[in-house]
C-alpha cells in the first residue's frame, strides 16, 4: 500500500489519537511516474484486486461506481483497487479536454477487468460543474443491463471511508431509497427565460391526463450536492420511463457556475409529479431530514459550524484533507470524503488506504460497524407513508425528529448515569521560536450546540501551560482544548483559536489523573501554517 516515499511511515498511531502534526514533516507527490508500466499483469501485481466476492452477502448485494475523472491516474488506480469487487460495476465518465495520455491510461485500465468500463460519449467538464450530470448519466446508460442495487456518483477526488462490506449493510437499511441533500435552490443558478414548467420540461411524452394547472406549474428547485447515491429503482425510472433531455439541455447549454448542485437535488424533490421511487415531495425541501445525506464528507472553510481547516490548505473552499484528519475520517458516517489529493498529502492517502484495506480483509481486528445514524431517514420514512395513503400533502417531513428526540432523551436520562470525568494536559507554545506568555487557554466539553466550558488558564512567562478539566458524561468524556493567540500575519483586533481534542484514553473516570497528556511544544509561526480560525468572542 506505501510508496518509496512513505514507507517508513507507522499509519496506525493516526488513527488511535487526535495527535499533533507538524506540516514540516508531510509528504507530497508533485509528479506522477513517467515510467509506469500498464499492463494487465503488472497494474494486477501493483494494485490487489479481490477475485471473489468477500462474502454471501456482498455477493448479492452488488455495488455501482460511476467517477468522473480528469487527473491523478495513479491515485485513481489506488481507489479502484480498494473498493474493487468482481461482483461490482465501475465505469469512468472522462473530461473531454484532457490529454490523449490521460485517456488512454484510463482506457488501458478498463481493459483489465469485464466489470470496469469507460463512457462512449465524452463531455467537457468544468470544477464549476458542467456536464455533471449528464456525464453521470452517460455512465448509468452505459452499465444499465448489469445486475447492481445502487451506484455511487462521485467526482476524481472522493476517497473510500467504509469497506464494500459496511456499505452494503448500510444500504440495506435505505430499503431501496436514494441518498441526498435537498435545501432550497436559487433561481439565480438557472437561466429564468427558459421555460421551467413540467410541459416546458417535457419529461413526459403523454400528459394527457395532465391538467393545464399542472403543466403550467414550473419545478420546485432543490439543492444539494452533485455526490449522491442513487438506488436502481431510482435510476430506472429516470433512464427508462423520464425524458431527461430538455431538463439536461437547460443545465448544459444554459449553464451557470454551480448550477450542478441542482441537477439531482431538484429530480429528486419533486415526487407528485415525476414519481422517482426512493425521492421525496417538494414541501419537505429544506426540513431537517432533507438536509442530511451521507454519500460524501467535505470541510467547507468558510463554514463557521465546522472547526478550522487544520491542514491549513485549501481548493474552491473544501479543506484538503491531510495526516492530521485520519482518526476524524475514520469516525464519520460519510461513505466517502473530498477531497485527499497526493499533491498535498500522499501519507495521508496511502495510511487511509492502508486502514480501508485491513478493515477489507481483515475486519475481524475491527469493530463492527454502527448503523445507528442511518435510521430513520426521510426517504424510508415517505416511501412508507405511500403504501397506506395517496395524500402526499398529509406527509409529515419532520416526523423524524420525535423518534429521535425520544430516543436522545432515553439515551441521556435513561439508566444512563452520569460519571465524573477529569483530565489534565501540559504543554508550551511559542510564535517563531519565542515562548507566548499570558496566551488563554481554554477546555470545553464538545456539544452537538453549545460548548460547555469546564476550565480555563494561561501560560506563563515561558510559554508553559497546565490545564486541568473536569466534568461529567454517561459515555466517555469528548473534550477539546482552545488555544487563542496572536501568532498569525496580519491579525491585530481578534484572536486566532487553535484546537486539539484530548485522546480518550488519557480522560479518566473520578477525581483522580492517571496519565497527564503531555502534548510537547506546539511551535506556531506568523509566515508558516494557518494556526486555527478568527475568534472575536473567546
Amino acid at each position: 500500500m506505501h510508496d518509496s516515499l512513505t514507507k517508513n511511515l507507522v499509519c496506525s498511531q493516526y488513527f488511535k489519537d487526535k495527535i499533533f502534526f507538524d506540516n514540516k514533516t508531510r509528504i507530497s507527490k508533485q509528479n506522477e511516474s513517467t515510467n509506469l508500466r500498464l499492463t494487465c499483469d503488472i497494474i494486477k501485481k501493483r494494485r490487489y484486486f479481490s477475485p471473489v466476492p468477500l462474502s454471501e452477502e456482498e455477493k448479492n448485494f452488488p455495488l455501482a461506481y460511476s467517477f468522473l475523472v480528469y487527473k491523478d491516474y495513479e491515485f485513481l488506480e489506488l481507489i479502484l483497487s480498494l473498493i474493487y469487487q468482481p461482483q461490482n460495476i465501475y465505469c469512468y465518465a472522462v473530461d473531454e479536454k484532457q490529454p490523449l495520455s490521460f485517456k488512454f491510461k484510463i482506457f488501458l485500465l478498463t481493459t483489465c477487468f469485464e466489470n470496469v468500463f469507460i463512457t462512449d460519449t465524452e463531455y467537457a467538464i468544468s470544477s464549476g460543474g458542467l456536464h455533471y450530470g449528464t456525464s453521470h448519466l452517460e455512465c448509468i446508460k452505459k452499465i444499465k443491463y448489469f445486475d447492481w442495487k445502487y451506484i455511487f456518483l462521485l467526482q476524481n477526488h472522493d476517497f473510500p471511508l467504509k469497506t464494500n462490506a459496511e456499505l452494503v449493510k448500510i444500504l440495506k437499511v435505505f430499503q431501496g431509497t436514494s441518498d441526498f441533500k435537498s435545501a432550497r435552490g436559487s433561481k439565480g443558478l438557472i437561466d429564468q427565460k427558459l421555460d421551467w414548467s413540467f410541459k416546458g420540461l417535457k419529461f413526459y411524452q403523454n400528459t394527457s391526463s395532465w391538467s393545464s394547472e399542472i403543466l403550467k406549474t414550473n419545478i420546485t428547485l432543490g439543492k444539494g450536492y452533485s455526490e449522491v447515491t442513487v438506488s436502481r429503482e431510482t435510476a430506472n425510472h429516470i433512464i427508462n420511463v423520464l425524458n431527461v433531455t430538455t431538463y439536461q439541455s437547460y443545465f448544459d447549454k444554459h449553464h451557470k457556475f454551480a448550477n450542478d448542485e441542482l441537477f439531482w437535488s431538484t429530480l429528486f424533490s419533486n415526487y407528485k409529479y415525476l414519481k422517482i421511487p426512493g425521492t421525496i415531495p417538494k414541501h419537505c425541501i429544506h426540513s431537517p431530514g432533507a438536509m442530511k445525506s451521507f454519500t460524501r464528507y467535505t470541510r467547507w472553510s468558510y463554514d463557521r459550524k465546522v472547526n478550522n481547516c487544520s491542514s491549513g490548505y485549501r481548493r474552491h473552499s473544501i479543506c484538503i484533507f491531510g495526516m492530521e484528519y485520519l482518526n476524524e475520517l475514520e469516525s464519520q458516517p460519510h461513505f466517502f470524503a473530498n477531497k485527499l489529493m497526493e499533491s498535498f498529502d500522499v501519507g495521508a492517502i496511502n495510511c487511509m488506504g492502508e486502514r480501508i484495506f485491513n478493515r477489507t480483509f481483515f475486519p475481524e481486528r475491527f469493530k463492527e460497524i454502527d448503523l445507528t445514524p442511518y435510521s430513520p431517514r426521510i426517504q424510508v420514512r415517505f416511501q412508507n407513508f405511500l403504501k397506506t395513503s395517496n395524500d402526499i400533502s398529509k406527509f409529515n417531513c419532520n416526523g423524524f425528529l420525535l423518534a429521535y428526540f425520544l430516543i436522545l432523551f432515553f439515551i441521556i436520562n435513561g439508566d444512563s448515569k452520569k460519571i465524573p470525568q477529569i483530565f489534565g494536559v501540559v504543554g508550551r507554545l511559542t510564535c517563531d521560536g519565542k515562548p507566548m506568555n499570558d496566551i488563554k487557554i481554554k477546555a470545553f466539553k464538545d456539544n452537538d450546540h453549545l460548548d460547555t466550558l469546564l476550565n480555563k488558564t494561561y501560560t506563563n512567562k515561558n510559554g508553559v501551560f497546565v490545564l486541568l478539566g473536569k466534568g461529567e458524561s454517561s459515555r466517555c468524556l469528548k473534550a477539546k482544548v482552545n488555544i487563542y493567540h496572536k501568532c498569525a500575519k496580519g491579525w491585530r483586533l481578534c484572536y486566532k483559536k487553535y484546537t486539539f481534542w484530548i485522546p480518550k484514553k488519557f480522560i479518566w473516570k473520578g477525581k483522580k489523573i492517571g496519565k497527564w497528556l503531555r502534548v510537547g511544544q506546539i511551535r506556531m509561526s506568523k509566515t508558516r501554517g494557518k494556526w486555527g480560525e478568527r475568534d472575536c468572542f473567546n
